[in-house]
């Protein structure tokens, strides 16, 4: 009797599995298709110059997630394209793209610049649905060079555009950043209240792919907390979406939040897995400012174990990328971990000179 009942339930996971790796491959091969048809298109030599650019970018978009630098290179085609055919509406598509791109790899410098650019002409333009995005994004650059006054006051001028023009989808953007943001203002409560009221707005528009990174968000607030248990079911919900969309930019951030769950929870071989799983992911898609986060993790992992050598290499190849990329936040998070271990192996003159 109990047999049946075990076999009965046994088969009825392997369905639901089944079930759950077609829907994962129907969602990436969706992806890969678009991809597949949009570079038959750019095939055609008689194709113009406005729809040539016009997928040219929708295809940049969609290796955004999958290879930021062939994302690049296909948003460089575009502006060139954009340049000569003099399209101001183009030339500002292709230059958010790169910004929003570089922004992703970690050079804020480019990125600060490109999207200047890209803002002036929306603006000139008077399409101010675009020029939030611009200035969303400059708050998130202000986010990265610690300036979280500034990136706050953005992310509401962002918000207010989006709001009087009735765009659901870009005031749920808007909701979700400005949470981020009070997290790291230390006001959880707010923070939570705007991750909530976003990811509502995304299961309103039926956008499942454009959840992820709220439950990534929520998960970093609970495990900020204390509480473990909602911080991994938030992580995993995270982790299942992206995996089903192919979106490899965001799971791994994801692994290397779960890592430093497991870290809170002293299970240090569980982390360095995801760490390092993590740091891979980031290297296929050449993420530098994700790789130096799975290096600091890792650093500190080695560190937890007491294997100061191994620590103190990663660190350092860490901020060697970081000083390559100019985040000033981000170097000194770094000397204080390197500063760290130097205290650990009672090297106090090299700890005072990082930690200074």
């Amino acid at each position: 009797m109990n047999y049946k009942l075990n076999k009965g339930i046994s088969s009825k996971l392997i369905l639901l599995v089944c079930i759950l790796m077609t829907n994962v491959a129907l969602a990436q091969n969706k992806s890969d298709i678009e991809i597949d048809s949009l570079q038959k298109v750019l095939q055609n030599n008689k194709l113009n110059d406005t729809s040539r650019v016009n997928n040219l970018i929708s295809l940049a978009f969609l290796y955004r997630p999958k290879n930021l630098d062939k994302s690049i290179e296909l948003a460089i085609e575009a502006e060139k394209l954009a340049l000569k055919s003099k399209s101001n509406i183009h030339i500002a598509k292709a230059l958010y793209l790169l910004a929003v791109v570089n922004y992703y790899k970690g050079n804020y410098s480019i990125s600060k610049e490109q999207n200047s650019k890209s803002s002036e002409l929306w603006k000139n333009l008077n399409n101010y649905k675009e020029y939030a995005k611009n200035i969303s994004l400059s708050g998130s650059i202000s986010e990265y060079e610690g300036d979280y006054n500034k990136a706050i006051e953005k992310q509401f001028i962002a918000l207010k555009i989006r709001d009087s023009l009735h765009l659901k989808e870009d005031v749920a953007a808007s909701y979700n950043k400005i949470g981020i943001l009070y997290k790291e203002l230390g006001q959880d409560s707010v923070a939570l209240k705007y991750y909530e009221k976003s990811l509502k707005l995304r299961k309103e528009l039926g956008q499942e792919e454009l959840q992820t990174g709220i439950y990534n968000n929520m998960s970093n607030l609970y495990a900020h907390i204390g509480n473990y248990n909602l911080a991994l079911k938030y992580i995993d919900e995270a982790i299942k979406i992206s995996t089903k969309y192919g979106n490899d930019n965001e799971k791994s951030m994801q692994l290397n939040n779960k890592g430093e769950i497991f870290i809170s929870l002293n299970k240090i071989d569980e982390a360095l897995n995801l760490f390092k799983n993590a740091l891979d992911l980031r290297k296929k898609i050449n993420n530098k400012m994700g790789i130096v986060y799975s290096l600091q993790s890792i650093s500190t992992a080695y560190l937890m174990q007491k294997k100061y050598t191994e620590a103190e290499k990663i660190i350092k190849e860490a901020i060697k990328i970081t000083k390559e990329v100019g985040s000033k936040k981000k170097l000194f998070n770094l000397y204080e971990t390197l500063s760290e271990i130097y205290y650990s192996t009672k090297k106090t003159d090299s700890a005072y000179y990082y930690l200074k």
